[in-house]
């Protein structure tokens, strides 16, 4: 008995079977690949700030750290955009039965891959933010530190003010959180901070 075609059926429906495998391995696996990359970026993002100031004088270092979490973001998008066809997929995918629908799904997971291909735009910096940083001298960087420092500083002796002025009134610690968008802890630090200094101008005084 000549079982040519059936040997042919068996070997492309198994062929089936392993592609699809294949894809359920891809659509299984992909968050679980996400999450491992969210970590990394989240790891390097830490190592910058943890040990900026050691980091700081390395420009090869921060160079370096920087590249790695570009490369990670981009594989961070690359997921991001099979996760967006995945979706699509499992809306369309019943209709993989159906020769007539067949051409249909492939079209639809085409049109889901050209939206995806959008360039990104930036919600807050523009261009002259971009070439400021980027073309910034070590003088220039280390002006606008302490320009910003002195910023901070303004800002938060301000602060200090508000709340010792209602410390003063009576005000307790949670209210006067509630009132400046601070923790009750938050508050007790500075109060104490403002209490050691005013101590140390009498005694100096």
């Amino acid at each position: 008995m000549n079982n040519q075609y059936d040997k042919i059926f068996l070997k492309k429906l198994q062929d089936c079977v392993i592609n699809l495998d294949e894809l359920d391995e891809i659509i299984e696996t992909n968050g679980e690949r996400q999450s491992k990359v969210d970590s990394e970026i989240s790891d390097w993002l830490h190592r910058l700030q943890n040990h900026f100031e050691e980091l700081k004088p390395n420009r090869v270092a921060l160079a370096n750290i920087a590249e790695k979490i570009a490369i990670l973001r981009l594989e961070r998008a690359s997921l991001r955009n099979e996760f967006e066809l995945i979706k699509r997929y499992k809306e369309v995918s019943r209709q993989m039965m159906t020769k007539d629908n067949r051409e249909f799904v492939i079209a639809e997971i085409q049109k889901t891959m050209k939206n995806l291909n959008q360039p990104y735009k930036n919600r807050i910096i523009n261009e002259e933010d971009i070439e400021l940083v980027e073309a910034m001298t070590e003088k220039e960087k280390n002006q606008t530190v302490k320009k910003n420092k002195r910023k901070i500083s303004a800002e938060s002796q301000k602060l200090n003010d508000q709340i010792w002025e209602l410390y003063r009134q009576g005000i307790s610690q949670k209210e006067i959180g509630k009132l400046v968008g601070l923790t009750q802890p938050s508050v007790n630090v500075r109060i104490k901070k403002i209490k050691s200094q005013k101590e140390k101008v009498e005694v100096n005084g």
